[in-house]
């Protein structure tokens, strides 16, 4: 039973991505879309990062994100 239910979560979650994309075609550009395509290949479960996995900087369309590890470029970023 609890094989097919997750075969079953699965199949809903594959159609609801093709949902998702189809709706969206056209409206995203490259860089959107590569996001919206890694965060989706992860699982019904989703995307999850570790909390501080990312830094942020600036607010809305502005915002810019990087990976904070030390003796990078992306460490000195403001």
């Amino acid at each position: 039973m609890e094989a097919q239910r997750r075969a079953i979560a699965g199949v809903e979650f594959v159609m609801e991505k093709t949902r998702l994309l189809d709706r969206l075609r056209g409206q995203l550009n490259e860089r959107q879309a590569k996001v919206l395509l890694r965060m989706l290949r992860e699982s019904p479960k989703g995307f999850q990062r570790p909390k501080r996995a990312l830094a942020r900087t600036g607010e809305l369309r502005h915002a810019r994100y990087w990976v904070p590890i030390p003796g990078t470029i992306s460490e000195d970023m403001p």
